[in-house]
C-alpha cells in the first residue's frame, strides 16, 4: 500500500523547497550580483573622475606649451631688466659718463639690500644710489631721459627739486635734484 501525503502537506512542502530555493537564488546570487554592480558603478565613477582629472591636467599641459613661447619673451625681458651679480661698479661709471655728457654735476651714495620680505615685491636683492644732482633743468631732463633708455629698469620714487644759486655763476639758475634708484641684482648660480 502506499502512503499517501495529504495534498495541503504537499503544498506545503513544495512552497517551503520554492522558498528555500528562492532564499538561496537571492543570498547567493542577486546579492552578490548588486554588489557587484554597486563596486564596479563606484569604480566607474572613480575612474571617470580620474580621467576627468588627466583631462583637465593635459588642457593645461597643452594650453602651458602654447604660452611658453611667450613666457619665454617674457622671462627674456625680465633678465634684461635686472643686472648682474658684480656689476655695480660698471653701473657707477655709466651713471658718470651719463652725467658728464649731460652736463650734471653728480654725487651719490650706495646702499645695498637683500630681498625684501614682501609677498608683492620681488624675490631679489636691490641696490639704492641715492642721487644729488646739480645743473640746469635742461641737463636734469636729458639726464633723467638716458636713465629710462638704459637696459635694465632704474626705479625712482620721487624727486626733489631746488633752487640753488651758485656763487660762481650769479646769472645762471641752478637746480639740485635729488632722488632714489632702485635696481634689482640678478645672483649669480
Amino acid at each position: 500500500m502506499r502512503f499517501l501525503v495529504p495534498i495541503k502537506h504537499r503544498i506545503v512542502a513544495l512552497i517551503s523547497i520554492m522558498a528555500t530555493m528562492s532564499i538561496c537564488i537571492i543570498v547567493f546570487i542577486i546579492l552578490p550580483t548588486i554588489k557587484k554592480i554597486t563596486t564596479l558603478e563606484q569604480k566607474i565613477f572613480e575612474t571617470e573622475k580620474f580621467l576627468e582629472v588627466q583631462y583637465q591636467r593635459a588642457k593645461q599641459l597643452r594650453q602651458s606649451i602654447v604660452r611658453l613661447d611667450d613666457l619665454t619673451a617674457t622671462a627674456a625681458i625680465y633678465d634684461r631688466a635686472v643686472i648682474s651679480e658684480g656689476e655695480e661698479l660698471r653701473l657707477i661709471t655709466e651713471f658718470e659718463a651719463l652725467a658728464e655728457k649731460e652736463g650734471v654735476q653728480q654725487s651719490f651714495t650706495i646702499a645695498y639690500h637683500e630681498a625684501e620680505k614682501n609677498p608683492k615685491s620681488p624675490k631679489l636683492p636691490f641696490v639704492i644710489f641715492s642721487f644729488t644732482n646739480q645743473g640746469g633743468f635742461g641737463s636734469h631732463m636729458r639726464y633723467i631721459e638716458a636713465l629710462e633708455k638704459l637696459p635694465y629698469y632704474v626705479f625712482i620714487d620721487r624727486m626733489t627739486w631746488e633752487k640753488k644759486q651758485l656763487p660762481r655763476q650769479e646769472t645762471d639758475e641752478t637746480l639740485a635734484l635729488r632722488f632714489d634708484a632702485k635696481i634689482y641684482i640678478k645672483k649669480k648660480p
